[in-house]
C-alpha cells in the first residue's frame, strides 16, 4: 500500500487556503527589488528609435481589469546589473507596478521550494520546466489554456515557435514560455590546446588526457600547477536536464525516469550508463582533472574561473553566451579562440533543456490581469519586448551620442556612437558589453521584427552549432505519485553521487544502497507513468 506523505507544496497550498494570502494588486512583501513606484507615463524610444515620443502605459481592447501591481519571483535570467532600472521603465510603460523579486540564480530549485512553503505566494513565478510539471499538478498554478489559446490566434504570423503547445500537460497550459529553452555545448580554450601540443578530442580516452594535461601542465603559463582541466555549476544539476554542465562525463546517462522506444517508462539512474558516468566522473574528481568546487560552486563562480584562467573546458550556454565569455576573456587580456567541441563519441548530442515557464499562482486574485499585463507584454513587438530584450535605456543600452569605453587599462577600447545610432553600454562590474536581457532575440517565440542589433558572428556560429548537434531534454509528464517520492528520490541520488565521486567509494555498493532504499518508491512511480 502507498504510504501517506507531507509534500512541500501541499503544505504551502493549505497556507495559502487558512491565510488568504497576497493577491494580484495588493500585497505588503518586502521582496528583494521593487521594480517601479507609481504607475505613469515615461519618455521612451520607440524600439530604439532616435525619435524620442511620449508613450502612454500600455493599453488593451480587451475588459480585463488591470491590477496595481505584480509581485514576481524570477531568477538571474532577468539582469541582475541594473534590475531596478529595468522593472521602473517596464512598470511605467505597461502602467503596472512591477515589483521584482529576483532569487539567488545558482539555488534557484531550492528557492522556488522555499517560496511555495512559505504560503506568501507571488502572483507570477519562473519555474523550471521540471518544477512547471510538479507545481501544475497540485493546483498552484492557473490554467492560461484558453488565454493562450486566444494570444495564439492574436500574434499570427509573429508566433515561429510553437514550443508552448509541447509543454502542455493533459491537453492544459499552466505556464508560458517566451522562448526556446536553448543548451549548453563545451568550450575548449584553443591556447591551451596549443601549450599541451594536442588537438580537440574526439572520444572520452581524448577528453580525459586533455583535462589531465590541462591540469598536470602549465597550460596558462604563470609558471605554476595550479589549473584544472574542466569545472562545473555542481556534480550534477538541479534541474531538467541535470547533466548538461558535464556531459562528456554522463554521456547517455540520464539520472531521471525515462520512456524508452517501446513506450515503456524506466529509472535511469539505475542503468549501466549511469553507473559508467559515475565512474567516469570519480576518476576525475579523485585526481583533481574535475575542479573539486565545482560540488559546492554556482554559475557565476565557474565562469569568473574561465575568465581568470583556472581551467580550459567548459561546458556553458550556446548563442549570445559564446559572445559574453569572449568579452569577458578579453577582457582579462585573454585569447578568445575557443574551439565549439563536437559531441565526443558517446556523448553523440548535447541535450537541449526544456523552457522555463512564467506561470500565474492560483493565489493571484485577478490571474486574467496577470496575463493581459504581465505575459502578453513580453512579447509586444514595441517597448517592452525591446527591454525584455536589450535591457534598462540609460543603464544597458541607450541611442545617444556617446563614446561607449570597453575593458581597462592598456586593454581598453572605445566607439564613438552618433545621435539617433543604437548600442549596447558597458557593465561597469565587468567592463564588458551588455549583450541581452531575459529574451534572446535568436530563441524568442515571437521575435522583434525592428531588433536594431543583429546577433553577433560569434553568438550566430554557436546557435548553429548548437541545434545541429543537440536533442531535446525527455519530458517527464505530470504523476501525483512522483510529486511524492521525488524529493526522497533525489535525496538519495544526490547521496550516491557525492559518497561515489567526492568521497571516491565503490561504485556498485552504493547503487545496491540506492536500488534498496529506492525500490518501493520507484516500482510505484512506474507504475504510475505506465498505467
Amino acid at each position: 500500500m502507498r504510504k501517506t506523505r507531507k509534500k512541500v507544496v501541499s503544505i504551502a497550498l493549505c497556507c495559502a487556503m487558512l491565510a488568504s494570502i497576497t493577491a494580484c494588486g495588493g500585497n505588503n512583501s518586502d521582496p528583494t527589488t521593487t521594480a517601479g513606484t507609481t504607475p505613469a507615463s515615461t519618455t521612451t524610444s520607440s524600439g530604439g528609435s532616435s525619435n524620442e515620443t511620449t508613450t502612454a502605459p500600455q493599453q488593451t481592447t480587451s475588459d480585463v481589469v488591470k491590477p496595481d501591481s505584480l509581485r514576481i519571483v524570477h531568477d538571474g535570467t532577468i539582469l541582475t546589473e541594473g534590475l531596478a532600472e529595468f522593472g521602473k521603465q517596464i512598470s511605467e510603460l505597461v502602467g503596472v507596478n512591477y515589483v521584482l523579486d529576483q532569487q539567488d540564480h545558482s539555488a534557484y530549485a531550492d528557492a522556488v521550494g522555499r517560496v511555495f512553503a512559505s504560503g506568501d505566494w507571488p502572483d507570477v513565478i519562473l519555474l523550471p520546466a521540471g518544477l512547471y510539471a510538479t507545481y501544475a499538478t497540485t493546483g498552484a498554478l492557473w490554467d492560461m489554456t484558453d488565454a493562450y489559446e486566444q494570444w495564439k490566434t492574436e500574434l499570427g504570423d509573429r508566433l515561429v515557435s510553437n514550443v508552448n503547445d509541447g509543454l502542455k500537460i493533459n491537453g492544459r497550459l499552466y505556464g508560458f514560455a517566451p522562448t526556446r529553452g536553448n543548451g549548453c555545448i563545451t568550450y575548449v580554450k584553443q591556447a591551451w590546446l596549443d601549450a599541451v601540443g594536442i588537438q580537440a578530442p574526439t572520444n572520452w580516452d581524448e577528453y580525459y588526457n586533455m583535462l589531465k594535461l590541462f591540469t598536470e601542465n602549465d597550460p596558462d603559463g604563470d609558471g605554476t600547477n595550479n589549473t584544472y582541466g574542466v569545472s562545473a555549476a555542481g556534480i550534477i544539476g538541479q534541474e531538467a536536464p541535470y547533466t548538461n554542465f558535464l556531459p562528456e562525463f554522463y554521456q547517455q546517462a540520464y539520472p531521471d525516469f525515462v520512456q524508452g522506444d517501446d513506450g515503456i517508462w524506466y529509472d535511469g539512474f539505475d542503468t549501466e550508463e549511469m553507473v559508467a558516468a559515475l565512474e567516469r566522473l570519480q576518476s576525475a574528481y579523485q585526481a583533481k582533472y574535475l575542479d573539486p568546487e565545482s560540488l559546492t560552486d554556482g554559475t557565476k563562480d565557474v565562469r569568473n574561473k574561465f575568465y581568470d584562467d583556472k581551467f580550459g573546458a567548459f561546458t556553458y550556454w550556446a548563442g549570445t553566451w559564446n559572445q559574453n565569455i569572449i568579452n569577458n576573456l578579453e577582457a582579462q587580456g585573454l585569447s578568445t579562440d575557443l574551439v565549439l567541441l563536437d559531441p565526443i563519441d558517446g556523448l553523440e548530442q548535447y541535450i537541449e533543456r526544456q523552457s522555463a515557464m512564467w506561470c500565474i499562482t492560483t493565489a493571484c486574485q485577478n490571474p486574467e490581469g496577470a496575463f493581459e499585463y504581465f505575459i502578453k507584454p513580453m512579447l509586444d513587438d514595441g517597448d517592452v519586448q525591446f527591454r525584455y530584450t536589450y535591457g534598462a535605456k540609460g543603464f544597458h543600452w541607450d541611442d545617444k551620442a556617446e563614446t561607449v569605453v570597453v575593458g581597462e587599462g592598456d586593454g581598453a577600447t572605445s566607439t564613438d556612437y552618433q545621435d539617433g545610432e543604437f548600442h549596447m553600454m558597458t557593465n561597469q562590474e565587468t567592463k564588458t558589453l551588455f549583450t541581452k536581457n531575459h529574451l534572446d532575440p535568436a530563441l524568442t517565440v515571437a521575435p522583434l521584427s525592428h531588433a536594431p542589433q543583429s546577433q553577433t558572428d560569434a553568438a550566430v556560429e554557436s546557435n548553429e552549432f548548437f541545434i545541429a548537434n543537440s536533442k531535446l531534454a525527455p519530458f517527464l509528464p505530470s504523476s501525483d505519485v512522483l510529486n511524492d517520492y521525488n524529493g526522497d528520490l533525489w535525496e538519495l541520488k544526490r547521496k550516491v553521487i557525492t559518497e561515489v565521486v567526492v568521497n571516491g567509494n565503490d561504485v556498485a555498493t552504493w547503487m545496491d544502497h540506492y536500488r534498496t532504499n529506492s525500490a518501493q518508491m520507484v516500482e510505484e512511480v512506474l507504475a504510475d507513468l505506465n498505467k
